[in-house]
């Protein structure tokens, strides 16, 4: 079996691969989607084959001890239970569960870390910038909220506008967000297929939108310090200053 994102348009089901000598020609029986390693082609193949395909790339090779052996768990019996069985059974081998045998990938590690700074940077950035735009949009408009507020507007109905406001920009953004993020997948080739799991864009969504909301708390503050006396000690309203 081959993985289906493999080679340019990847493998198809009956082609015939063989080492660069030309030795054991393999064919491709299956296919399975988001199962190559390191970002290349991937092989499943029974140890016989392997062993055949690496004596024919090296006929000197005085012995082929295989790096990785794949372990389907029978039935009613876990992954972990398996490992742990291996582990006692077999000296000399590290038996690892899918998830396990993942993280402890080389480099795996390290660009999951640079991932997380990434995306960590990114959340504070969104809710950084909400904040301030908001703030800084609330200071500018101070005297007519003031006179709004004077006028018999409500706290209540200043901050309603508020978070109206703080919705709308947030609803473009994810929808812009959510568009450059199907067209990053769809132009995403079979060397690096990128793909898109609702559950983690459903988390994003709602930490920005937990965040920004949280970040507008300064502008509500200044919304409440708002006094309706104000407008009579402002010049811009008429006010005796």
């Amino acid at each position: 079996m081959a993985s289906a994102d493999g080679g340019g348009s990847g493998f198809a089901l009956g082609d015939v691969l063989t080492t660069a000598s030309g030795g054991h020609p393999v064919t491709i029986v299956g296919r399975a989607s988001q199962s190559q390693f390191s970002v290349q082609p991937t092989l499943f193949v029974t140890f016989d084959t392997y062993v055949a395909l690496r004596r024919a790339a090296n006929p000197d090779a005085t012995a082929v001890p295989p790096s990785a052996v794949a372990v389907i768990p029978v039935a009613g019996v876990s992954p972990a239970t398996v490992a742990a069985n291996i582990n006692a059974a077999v000296p000399g081998v590290e038996a690892l569960t899918r998830s396990e045998a993942v993280a402890s990938a080389p480099g795996v590690s390290s660009v999951q870390s640079s991932f997380a700074i990434v995306v960590g940077l990114a959340v504070a950035v969104v809710a950084l910038v909400t904040s301030f735009f908001f703030l800084i949009l609330t200071v500018q408009k101070t005297a007519p909220l003031t006179l709004l507020h004077a006028v018999g507007a409500p706290a209540s109905y200043l901050i309603r506008g508020l978070l109206q406001q703080v919705a709308l920009v947030l609803a473009v953004a994810m929808a812009v967000a959510l568009l450059m993020l199907w067209g990053a997948t769809s132009a995403s080739g079979s060397g690096l297929p990128l793909t898109v799991e609702p559950a983690a864009v459903l988390a994003s969504t709602v930490v920005i939108v937990v965040l920004s909301l949280a970040g507008v708390g300064f502008s509500i503050w200044r919304l409440l310090r708002i006094q309706p006396v104000q407008a009579v000690s402002r010049q811009g309203l008429g006010g005796t200053e």
